[in-house]
This record gives structure tokens, C-alpha cells and sequence, in this order.
């Protein structure tokens, strides 16, 4: 049970994208103040951080489940899909042997994961569970995560806005390029690898669609690894905030300017500890 929210990320870019728009031509005005993106990706690996410590997947991180409330923060939300990860080598082999999710009796490739969100090995057929010791269990949410912080940079929609499977791996391997076993070791293994041949393409790369030099580009490129062994863990993620997370000063400019920048103040008219803080937008807006 969550506390109730007035909107959650995806409604909140929306009316971002909205509200700058009518400021000026598309994409002018539309990108979000660095303290915003700042807090936001903060948020939400720092939420994937204490889950993936305590052995969790939440396998379906998109902005839709990402609750801003009414002081700027970001809670993750939905655990519906959430399953355990197991700790041990031996546990983890019982696992895939024993139990329907991983031994395919259950339909993975659409059960899990919001489409535009959900990474290639699970679209190859694959349960999303990386199963060698010391690597990052969590890959599947990282994956998810950087296409949420992708919206959050350019503000122009999903990174990739798919309909169907086969359209969603073949726009990550226009970006991404096609994966071989060179770059993706295993991805032979996959039950749905052989079933489809894709196109030999390097990927025109992600600056087509994220712009060249953008603030955090560079961690949503590792995040975006094809192979799930090779993205950073949430806590190595985090690293690159280092900074910010140890700026309380910073930390809270960074929750008032996500309240001012996503949230619409009609949502927070009723609420009286806002209303006085920041009346004089309010009044304008109304």
C-alpha cells in the first residue's frame, strides 16, 4: 500500500512536454533543469540500489510506476511483477530447474516488463536473470531505468517506441547494433535467438536520438549494454552523483525544482504548506 501521490513520471513529462511547447517552437524550451534530472535519476537508482541489495527484481521500472509526491521525491511503485533473486549458486541452479518462470512454462517474452522498457534478453526469450555469481543480478532494471532517464533527458518520448517484439529489437539494433558473440557471448543461448534473422548493422549509436554531448549520456550508454553482464550495477550508477547526493543543500533545490517543473499546480491548490510557499505562481496559474 502507497501513500497517495498527486502524479506519477509519466503524466508529469507529459505536461512538461506541454507546458514548454506552448512556450516556444518543439524542443526550444522542452529539455528539464540539470538539479531535476539530477534528483530524478537519484530517485530511482537509489530505489533499484536497496532493492537489488536485498536480493529483489522489480522487473518493471518505467515512468508510469514512478509516484512523484507532493515534496519532489521519486518512489518506484508496482511491484506486481517483482520476484526474488536467489543469493547462492546452488539456489539460483534449483531455480532454473525446478520453477515455472525460469523453466519457460510461463511466457516471459510478453509477461514481463512494459514493452518499450523491457530489455533484449528478455525479448530474445529469456528470464531476465543473470545467473553467475558476482555479477549484477539487476541487469533487467538497469536496462529499464536507462530508458526512463533517456525520457527524462530529451523529453521526446520513449527511447524506443515500439508495437510489437519484433519492432522493439530491431529499433535497440538500428541504435544499439546487432549482437553477435563477440559483443554478447551468450546470446546464442537465447530460446528465441534462431527463430528471426536480424539484419548485420554496428548502430548509428544513440547520439541520433539523444543528441551529442547531453548531460548523462554517458551513463545511459553503459546502462543500454546489450549483454547484461556488462551494465553497471545500480550502486555503480549512483557514483556518478556522488557529489550531489552529499549536497543536502543541493539535494533539496533539486526536490523543490521537480515539484515546480512536473508537477501542475492545480494538483497542489488544496494543499496549504504549498499554496503559501509558492501563492503567487498559484495565482497566476488559476
Amino acid at each position: 500500500v502507497f501513500p497517495y501521490h498527486p502524479i506519477d513520471l509519466a503524466e508529469a513529462l507529459n505536461f512538461r512536454r506541454m507546458k514548454s511547447f506552448s512556450d516556444g517552437p518543439p524542443y526550444q524550451n522542452s529539455h528539464l533543469p540539470e538539479v531535476v534530472i539530477k534528483s530524478i535519476c537519484c530517485d530511482l537508482l537509489s530505489a533499484l540500489e536497496h532493492l537489488h541489495s536485498n536480493h529483489i527484481l522489480h522487473r518493471d521500472v518505467k515512468p508510469g510506476n514512478l509516484y512523484i509526491t507532493k515534496e519532489g521525491r521519486v518512489e518506484l511503485g508496482d511491484f506486481g511483477l517483482a520476484k526474488v533473486i536467489p543469493i547462492e549458486s546452488e539456489a539460483l541452479d534449483a531455480l532454473e530447474t525446478n520453477n515455472d518462470f525460469c523453466s519457460g512454462d510461463i511466457n516471459v517474452t510478453t509477461g514481463l516488463c512494459t514493452l518499450q522498457y523491457r530489455p533484449p534478453e528478455l525479448l530474445l526469450g529469456g528470464n531476465g536473470i543473470v545467473s553467475d555469481a558476482g555479477t549484477n543480478r539487476g541487469a533487467l532494471d538497469i536496462w529499464s531505468a536507462a530508458c526512463v532517464i533517456s525520457e527524462i533527458l530529451t523529453l521526446s518520448g520513449p527511447l524506443f517506441p515500439a508495437q510489437s517484439v519484433l519492432d522493439q529489437l530491431s529499433r535497440i539494433f538500428h541504435i544499439l547494433g546487432t549482437p553477435n558473440e563477440m559483443n554478447w557471448p551468450e546470446v546464442s543461448k537465447l530460446p528465441d535467438w534462431n527463430k528471426v534473422t536480424f539484419e548485420k548493422q554496428s548502430g548509428s549509436g544513440l547520439e541520433e536520438v539523444m543528441g551529442k554531448g547531453i548531460l548523462g549520456s554517458e551513463l545511459v550508454s553503459s546502462m543500454l549494454s546489450l549483454d547484461p553482464k556488462k551494465r553497471p550495477s545500480a550502486h555503480q550508477c549512483l557514483q556518478t552523483f556522488n557529489h550531489f547526493l552529499k549536497d543536502d543543500a543541493e539535494r533539496m533545490q533539486g526536490y523543490d525544482s521537480v515539484v515546480k517543473t512536473l508537477i501542475p499546480p492545480l494538483l497542489l491548490a488544496d494543499d496549504p504548506i504549498y499554496f503559501n510557499k509558492h501563492s503567487a505562481n498559484l495565482h497566476d496559474s488559476l
